[in-house]
């Protein structure tokens, strides 16, 4: 953590607040105190960059939706699923149209957005997005990779929670 805000420190003096690699350094510590549990500093300093970015490169970019998606994760994390549903919604559709539906970041917000369908018992959306966040890291990574297993991880968990065992019988057996 130290590093990373020596760095931002460093980058705010040198380039200024709103330099684009100002806000990238920013936003790597946001990820570092996420990781730590420090989710109110997270979230402050992810909202920073955040109107930084729609100010500089506009709300639809998609660096300033990457931001919009870790920001709903981390006030998923706070339990505001309300807020994080509107964030996570924003990110995947603004991707969606800027990057395409195949895109490994536009998958990501996916697979992040579904997470908080379940939360809110919206199972068939939550499966939707799951099963086309899998079937595309497959093709673009393989059946082995983290990020595809992280999506089939988190459909048995929804295929679980809505008691279909016989499909979870069947992903258990294809992973």
């Amino acid at each position: 953590e130290r590093i990373y805000r020596d760095s931002l420190q460093l980058k705010q003096r040198v380039l200024g607040a709103d330099h684009p690699e100002t806000l990238r350094s920013a936003k790597g510590l946001a990820a570092v105190l996420y990781q730590q549990a420090g989710y109110v500093a997270a979230e402050e300093l992810y909202r920073e960059v955040m109107r930084s970015q729609e100010t500089r490169l506009g709300a639809d970019h998609p660096e300033t939706l990457e931001t919009a998606d870790a920001l709903g994760v981390v006030l998923d994390r706070q339990g505001r699923a309300t807020e994080a549903h509107a964030l996570l919604h924003r990110a995947m559709t603004g991707l969606t149209h800027r990057l395409g539906a195949a895109h490994p970041d536009t998958l990501g917000a996916m697979n992040n957005l579904a997470v908080i369908l379940q939360g809110q018992s919206r199972n068939d959306e939550a499966e939707q997005l799951l099963r086309h966040v899998i079937e595309h890291n497959e093709r673009i990574y393989g059946s082995d990779h983290p990020l595809t297993l992280i999506g089939m991880s988190n459909l048995v968990s929804l295929l679980c929670d809505v008691g279909d065992a016989e499909t979870r019988c069947v992903i258990l057996e294809a992973s």
